[in-house]
């Protein structure tokens, strides 16, 4: 507990966890270690195909769940891309999606579709970053 009168501020307001404050698109820590686990730059190929592949998919239901104005379904959908994401080091696609865990109803009827837009375009800055990572010599 805080001490009476003492202003917590939450670390999502700490600047590394903003998503409009540019920074990384990946974590390279984050991807050095997934190519050590593996023992190379095949795993993480493979591994980073899987999540493109099922971020792909996710994006339609994720739009039916706007038009339906279905919050559970958004926030399952958009939970799975966040955990891909995250366990691929994508730094700025999981801070847009943090950023849209408290929302309401009214609030993805109102802006859902300019929301998907949002994580489209990370997800394509992080696609575009993930191609010239994979294009590097092999990081192991």
């Amino acid at each position: 507990p805080s001490a009476p009168g003492k202003v917590v501020t939450p670390i999502s307001s700490h600047p590394r966890f903003l998503s409009e404050g540019g920074g990384p698109v990946i974590d390279e820590g984050v991807i050095d270690a997934l190519t050590t686990l593996g023992g190379g730059q095949e795993f993480l190929v493979d591994v980073v195909e899987a999540f493109r592949n099922d971020a792909r998919r996710l994006f339609e239901p994720l739009r039916s769940a706007i038009n339906e104005q279905d919050l559970r379904a958004f926030k399952e959908l958009t939970h799975s891309l966040k955990s891909g994401g995250a366990n691929l080091g994508a730094v700025r696609f999981c801070q847009t999606i943090t950023a849209l865990k408290d929302i309401t109803t009214r609030d993805l009827q109102l802006n859902g579709n300019a929301y998907l837009e949002k994580l489209v375009s990370e997800f394509l800055k992080l696609e575009a970053a993930f191609d010239r990572l994979l294009k590097e010599p092999a990081r192991v």
